[in-house]
């Protein structure tokens, strides 16, 4: 639990820092609105070519990977069906589906992986089995969220397909993954020069990241939003683990894998989610107030999973 609350405990303070600085008008609105841009177009696409451009992913490594993102979709269907009953508006159902499926892996899984590693002594509980099962899915997780919101947002009939899948081509996450995945795939390795520019912007991502969801997590957010939040966060943190285990039960996964897979499945709501959700039109309140509260509920079941590992 102490390295749980190790990661996930100064992403809290640090939003509610910024909440304060907010309130107390430290960042103007032009600020805020250009570090919005900022980081939808500089920031987060070079975390994200980064984090591509190191995947190493070989054919035997692929299975982890696969239930990952099996879990995923069905978390998505399930946060779409659940939306669809409660008759979401559509900037709504857009957001609580986004919150549903799209954890934070590289900056609270991987690292709560390689803490609990270090303390259980399980054979592929490590850093290194981290990243080979979530690397693949961090660009799939952009691809998805794009399809999601654009389809959700977009006009109705059969241009709404259509624009989805141009919206997807063309946003700046998803061309930054896959020029990663093209580096990563060719064995090239880019010139220290460059990744030295890439590094950079790529580690203002987050906390840049953080002032944008202190600015949409506020009182008011919570009490008209806090019932979609909260299912948003239980879909993302229960359930979602929950749906991993019966599939590492189903292929027959030792314990040590299975505890990696659902330590990152039950990975909060990814802050830079906030991001992609603003610019593309999605209930800005609603995201920020699941986001808040799947970081609450983590260390829950983050903590019933390393109970049960420790068995």
């Amino acid at each position: 639990m102490l390295a749980i609350l190790t990661i996930l405990l100064p992403l809290i303070l640090l939003t509610a820092l910024a909440r304060y600085g907010i309130s107390r008008d430290w960042f103007s609105a032009a600020f805020l609105r250009d570090c919005s841009k900022f980081c939808y177009w500089v920031a987060l696409p070079a975390f994200l070519f980064d984090a591509a451009a190191k995947t190493r992913l070989h054919t035997s490594d692929a299975l982890p990977a696969v239930i990952l993102l099996a879990a995923t979709f069905a978390t998505c269907g399930l946060a779409w069906l659940g939306a669809k009953s409660a008759r979401m508006n559509p900037d709504s159902r857009a957001a609580l589906i986004h919150a549903s499926f799209r954890g934070n892996l590289a900056y609270v899984g991987i690292p709560v992986v390689a803490f609990a590693g270090q303390s259980l002594h399980l054979p592929h509980l490590d850093e290194s089995s981290a990243v080979l099962a979530a690397a693949p899915v961090i660009p799939c997780f952009s691809i998805l969220a794009v399809a999601v919101l654009t389809v959700n947002l977009g006009q109705k009939g059969s241009g709404r397909i259509k624009n989805a899948a141009w919206e997807t081509l063309k946003n700046p996450l998803i061309l930054s993954t896959l020029a990663g995945l093209i580096v990563a795939f060719s064995g090239m390795t880019l010139p220290s020069i460059l990744q030295r520019c890439v590094e950079i912007p790529a580690k203002a991502a987050l906390p840049l990241a953080l002032i944008l969801l202190a600015e949409a997590v506020d009182t008011e957010a919570f009490r008209s939003r806090w019932k979609p939040a909260l299912g948003a966060a239980i879909l993302k943190t229960a359930v979602k683990p929950l749906l991993v285990f019966g599939l590492c039960q189903a292929f027959g996964l030792e314990r040590g894998i299975t505890t990696t897979l659902l330590l990152l499945a039950a990975c909060p709501t990814a802050i830079a989610s906030q991001i992609l959700n603003d610019r593309l039109g999605g209930d800005s309140r609603l995201q920020g107030a699941a986001i808040a509260l799947s970081t609450l509920l983590a260390p829950v079941s983050m903590s019933l999973i390393l109970i049960w590992a420790s068995r």
